[in-house]
């Protein structure tokens, strides 16, 4: 019985790599102020950073709750200026409480050509002595790669690096 159930472990065929790539920032403001912006109303990306976010369009939801669908276009650091990507994109979990969402791709025109599936999850929390000016934000980009060969997603974690410490001097305290 032992051998058979090692020769069936040693049949699974892992058809993907599954990663996890944590960012940690601190912005300059209220953790509550930074979540909010991400919550309430990330369609604002647009206006605070128009060198990357090129458009969001809401396709479906109300573009802050559990199946809202966003269809984005955007540029990276690191590629041309005129290069544009496009992804689509659903939140598919909100915790208010941990302040915390989590977006998956659906559609991406560099993310699923690149990765078999992308997740991002955005977590806020007050930064301890500082509660009401300064936060830590921690983005957790869960992946899953074909190979070994596949990159690793440094353009987008070095993004929300910028937009982390960026947007904190963006927003009003």
């Amino acid at each position: 019985m032992a051998d058979q159930f090692s020769d069936a472990v040693q049949d699974v065929v892992v058809d993907h790599i599954e990663e996890s790539h944590p960012v940690e920032v601190e912005a300059k403001c209220s953790a509550d102020l930074f979540y909010g912006m991400f919550k309430e109303d990330m369609t604002q990306l647009t206006n605070h950073f128009p060198q990357y976010f090129k458009s969001v369009e809401i396709l479906e939801g109300d573009g802050k709750t559990v199946g809202t669908v966003k269809l984005w276009k955007y540029a990276l650091p690191g590629h041309p200026a005129d290069e544009e990507f496009t992804v689509k994109e659903t939140v598919t979990k909100v915790d208010d409480e941990n302040r915390s969402i989590t977006y998956s791709v659906l559609e991406g025109s560099c993310l699923l050509n690149t990765y078999k599936d992308f997740a991002v999850t955005v977590s806020v929390t007050p930064k301890e002595g500082a509660e009401d000016s300064e936060c830590i934000v921690r983005w957790c980009f869960d992946l899953a790669k074909e190979h070994d060969g596949v990159p690793h997603p440094h353009p987008y974690m070095e993004l929300v690096d910028f937009i982390s410490k960026e947007l904190g001097s963006i927003l009003p305290n």
